[in-house]
């Protein structure tokens, strides 16, 4: 499965998260919704969210817990 991580800066779960996935090698797209030009996802208000194919997964650090049951 493809995944597209959603971040912003100041964000210790997004840190957390990213963490995680450097660790275990988790093949993902980074989005920084903090950067010019980066729109988040129309609905999406908490960061860090995780996607698949065009789906919410999980966000926050249920993110961390999704990924450990998924790979």
């Amino acid at each position: 499965m493809s995944y597209t991580i959603y971040i912003s800066d100041d964000c210790p779960a997004c840190d957390r998260v990213l963490e995680y996935v450097a660790k275990h090698s988790i093949p993902h797209e980074l989005i920084n919704v903090s950067n010019p030009g980066k729109n988040p996802v129309k609905g999406v208000v908490i960061y860090p969210a995780l996607f698949g194919t065009n789906s919410l997964l999980a966000y926050g650090d249920d993110i961390i817990e999704f990924l450990e049951k998924a790979v």
